[in-house]
Order: C-alpha cells, then sequence, then structure tokens
C-alpha cells in the first residue's frame, strides 16, 4: 500500500487496472492497494515523474481491496463468534462507508466490519460530517491524516495523533505531548490514571516535602 499525492482525474487514468484505490482522503491524496510487485512499481514510476508517495507498511496485505476476499470470508467466521450481540452506535458516530450498514440508525454487525474490511475509506466525505470545533485523536500507525485535515477546509478542528513515526521522542514523551494538546484544546485528560494508586498514611520513610513548599 502507499500513499499518492495526485489529482483525483489524473490518478483515476494513470492507476493500473490490478491496483485499487482504497482510501479517498482528500482531493489531491489518496491510498492505493494491490500486489506488491504492482504497487512499487506504480510507486517508482510516480516518483521518477515527481510525485510526492509514500509507501505504508501493512505486511504485504492489500487491506480494502478485492484481493482479501477470501480471507474475509474467513475473518466473518471468527467475528460472528465474537460479536454474538448486536451493539447500537452513538449519533456521534460517523461512518467513512457508503454501503448500507454505514447507516448509523443500523447496530453494528458482522457485515459491518466486513465491509470495512473490503471498501474503499471515503474520509473525505466523512470530514465533512465533523462538527465545528471538534477534537480528533487519531488512533493509528501511521498518522497519515493530519496533513490531510490540515490541508482540508475543515480548519476549525483540533486534531491530535496519539503516536507519530520517525520522530527523535519516545512513545512515552509523545503521548504526554498529546495529553497536553488536549488539555490545551479545552479537554479534561485524567492523567492521574498514569500513576499508581497512592495508599494512605503513607509509609514512615516518606521523605517530608514541608521544606520545599515556599
Amino acid at each position: 500500500m502507499a500513499e499518492i499525492n495526485l489529482e483525483f482525474e489524473k490518478m483515476k487514468n494513470i492507476c493500473p487496472s490490478d491496483i485499487d484505490i482504497a482510501c479517498y482522503n482528500s482531493s489531491s491524496n489518496f491510498i492505493v492497494s494491490g500486489p506488491t510487485n504492482s504497487v512499487n512499481a506504480f510507486t517508482s514510476k510516480l516518483q521518477n515523474n515527481g510525485i510526492s508517495v509514500k509507501k505504508l507498511f501493512c505486511g504485504n496485505i492489500p487491506f480494502h481491496s478485492r484481493y482479501i476476499v477470501s480471507a474475509a470470508i474467513k475473518c466473518k467466521k471468527y467475528l460472528n463468534r465474537v460479536l454474538s450481540q448486536k451493539k447500537s452506535r452513538s449519533s456521534k458516530w460517523l461512518t467513512t462507508s457508503a454501503c448500507e450498514c454505514a447507516n448509523v440508525s443500523l447496530p453494528l454487525c458482522t457485515d459491518y466490519y466486513m465491509n470495512y474490511f473490503l471498501s474503499p475509506v471515503t474520509f473525505t466525505k466523512a470530514i465533512h460530517s465533523v462538527p465545528k470545533n471538534a477534537v480528533m485523536i487519531e488512533i493509528s500507525s501511521h498518522s497519515i491524516l493530519q496533513h490531510i485535515i490540515k490541508d482540508s477546509i475543515r480548519f476549525t478542528i483540533t486534531s491530535v495523533a496519539l503516536y507519530t513515526p520517525n520522530t527523535e521522542n519516545n512513545n512515552i514523551e509523545t503521548l504526554l505531548e498529546v495529553i497536553g494538546k488536549l488539555y490545551i484544546a479545552g479537554l479534561q485528560p485524567q492523567i492521574a490514571n498514569l500513576y499508581s494508586t497512592i495508599q494512605f498514611p503513607v509509609s514512615r520513610g516518606t521523605p517530608m516535602i514541608s521544606h520545599l513548599v515556599r
């Protein structure tokens, strides 16, 4: 899979027949999915033509494409065991799929997740349903939505990613920075949950802090 920055019309015309557009992130940003050799050849050609391309680690699994239908059939059997009871969705639930099971009034079921497993992700449509001044938290291994949201017309949205690859900070520092950004955005993160529970009264060997208070 690979992220490509290219206008839709150009993308549609040059995309090979054995490669699917897996994610519609914006009018000029897409993710393609397909056989590894085909994707590598296509992205190399685009890079040689000066087009911005970013390869995504997916374990050579072409998610959101026609090539995983056989895997989806097996996966559905396991999901039926886990999702034995249907659950209702919140009114705030937004979907990036256009299928019938994406209707918020319908309960979550195996078909809902299977559709996401196989179908393209239409993030460019879902972003227009996000309320103004909303806070979005991206939970992913690539954090590719950050620059997409910033480049979209929804500039009133505060968006943070829990994980940012290729940074000098370690994961703990990155998480703490995100918590700080959420606090600045007006949320109230319960940071006390990050620490062990304090047992009172404290032990006799606990150092005094009275001399530190001025």
